[in-house]
């Protein structure tokens, strides 16, 4: 009786374990999207989303008929455009971009203007502008384990500025930085790091143009973008 009540009590056991394991490996195969590592790692690699990149669109995420509606509705909530517009919106998500916090990106392309709209539950949180509706860069530069937007855009008629724009999903907050008729901004990345190369304002071939890290440090109680 011993033996056999010993016997039984493994096989329970047994099954229990076996349960549990089958279960967490259906919660890992689930292809929701991972929220902030709140470790306490150093912060996420800088990432460039690259012109006809290895993009996705996520099981859990909405189609792309949906999210032209949703741009279009806002855009022409916003200001007048072109009746085509829905025409110039493909999906640029990344694997990153969606496991880390759930963001769908996608490259807004219409008349003049080059935009990147990012959608998170059905919602346009931010059309970010962009020097290219397809060039958009990945950082984690207040090291919260969430990813920031971040985009070179042209601003100016006739002589231009090359400025850098961000956007905090996490905090929902905008951020530029601008050295305007002093130097061009250009970012790019450097061993996961994002980098800027500053170059003389509207000098292309700037031969003295120099690099540094792009930053957010704390002025008053929020954050603002900088260069160190």
């Amino acid at each position: 009786m011993v033996i056999q009540f010993i016997k039984n009590y493994f096989i329970i056991i047994f099954v229990i374990l076996t349960s549990t394991i089958c279960l967490n490996a259906t919660n890992l195969s689930n292809d929701e999207p991972i929220k902030g590592d709140d470790s306490t790692e150093k912060s996420l690699p800088a990432i460039k989303i690259e012109f006809n990149g290895n993009y996705i669109s996520p099981n859990g995420g909405i189609d792309i008929s949906e999210a032209k509606n949703l741009i279009v509705m806002l855009i022409k909530k916003n200001k007048e455009c072109d009746i085509n517009l829905a025409n110039g919106i493909k999906e640029i998500t990344t694997k990153e971009a969606w496991e880390n916090v759930g963001l769908q990106l996608y490259s807004v392309n219409y008349s003049w203007i080059n935009s990147i709209a990012i959608i998170k539950n059905r919602e346009v949180l931010a059309v970010v502008p962009s020097n290219s509706a397809e060039t958009v860069f990945l950082a984690d530069l207040d090291n919260d384990h969430i990813y920031e937007i971040y985009s070179n855009y042209f601003l100016g008629s006739g002589i231009i500025s090359e400025e850098i724009y961000g956007f905090n999903y996490a905090t929902n907050e905008a951020y530029s930085l601008s050295r305007r008729q002093e130097l061009d901004l250009h970012l790019y990345i450097d061993n996961g790091i994002l980098m800027v190369e500053m170059r003389h304002w509207n000098v292309y071939d700037d031969q003295n143009k120099t690099t540094g890290k792009v930053i957010l440090k704390d002025n008053k109680n929020k954050k603002e973008l900088a260069i160190e």
